[in-house]
């Protein structure tokens, strides 16, 4: 199996946030697949009810400042207790 294959595997599945310039949240979501190599479909949730909105995919470069859970309660957690990055 090449790198890039295993990091794809590495990172579906995982919560996510990703942030704006300011360093202020922009997203928050569940990595669902990568369809293609450095691309993943990404389930994004409201903010404000945690509820499913919308999916976006995303390349990898734009993926490198994000945090990444491996739960929904790891995620909910550190945004309960942190407002920026």
């Amino acid at each position: 199996m090449n790198v890039e294959a295993n990091e794809s595997k590495e990172l579906v599945g995982q919560f996510f946030h990703s942030y704006a310039e300011g360093g202020e949240y922009q997203y928050q979501g569940f990595i669902l697949s990568s369809p293609e190599p450095g691309y993943y479909l990404c389930q994004l949730f409201e903010w404000f009810t945690g509820s499913q909105s919308s999916r976006k995919l995303f390349r990898i470069a734009e993926m490198s400042d994000w945090t990444f859970y491996s739960t929904a309660e790891a995620m909910n957690e550190n945004y309960q207790y942190t407002k920026y990055r």
